[in-house]
């Protein structure tokens, strides 16, 4: 989640706002995934693997920018539908689905029906045996202002961090830009420390860092953590 000062709105992703809210899962794709995806695009006709769609939309007092990946998406006579496609541990197969997975593609089924102005979407979680070559296929259809609903409520289970966000790019960061460096020299390894505690905050990952005591770990952490 990231705000955008010169176009004035906030960024986010379907899968950073589903593990944002309630969804606590990890959303990028590995090797595996995407071979099942390309298994996907080799056995359906018309299938388009890898889709990039976004919406722009007014929630509250901000803009916000959804940006989503559809995995898969391909059209049949009874309508339009789309993927979610993941590799999982064949004993994955014979347990129910997991429910923040059909919330993310709910989340770019949305922006496929704001796309194409559909007013009914079929959303499927497809998953694919890591041992073998069997596939688990579940699929929902869903209207559009359901979903509509859906993606305002996970946005309104993150109206705090939108609101900081904006806070941060817009008066805290500007302010602390041409903060100094509180003591007159940087020690070894507190450089290296820093560009690395300021590359995590971005991606917004975690970090572990160690050192021996009086290094100066606590200001590297915390005066990039301030810019």
């Amino acid at each position: 989640m990231k705000y955008n000062k010169k176009s004035e709105c906030v960024e986010i992703g379907a899968a950073e706002l589903c593990a944002a809210s309630f969804y606590k899962i990890d959303f990028a794709k590995s090797n595996a995934d995407n071979a099942a995806i390309d298994e996907m695009e080799r056995v359906t006709d018309g299938y388009i693997k890898h889709l990039s769609v976004s919406k722009k939309i007014t929630f509250g007092a901000f803009d916000v920018k959804i940006n989503g990946i559809v995995d898969g998406y391909f059209e049949k006579a009874d309508g339009v539908r789309v993927d979610f496609v993941k590799s999982v541990p064949h004993r994955e197969l014979s347990k129910k689905t997991d429910e923040s997975y059909m919330a993310y593609v709910k989340c770019c089924a949305w922006l496929v029906c704001v796309r194409d102005g559909l007013q009914a979407i079929f959303s499927r979680v497809v998953l694919r045996s890591a041992e073998s070559s069997e596939f688990k296929v579940s699929e929902k259809k869903f209207y559009f202002n359901e979903l509509e609903v859906f993606v305002k409520t996970l946005l309104s289970e993150v109206k705090f961090l939108i609101e900081q966000s904006v806070k941060h790019e817009t008066l805290i960061r500007p302010s602390a830009v041409d903060i100094p460096f509180p003591y007159e020299e940087i020690r070894d390894g507190q450089d290296e420390m820093m560009r690395c505690v300021a590359s995590v905050i971005r991606k917004r990952r975690r970090m572990f860092a160690q050192a021996p005591t009086g290094i100066g770990k606590t200001i590297s952490a915390l005066y990039p953590a301030v810019r």
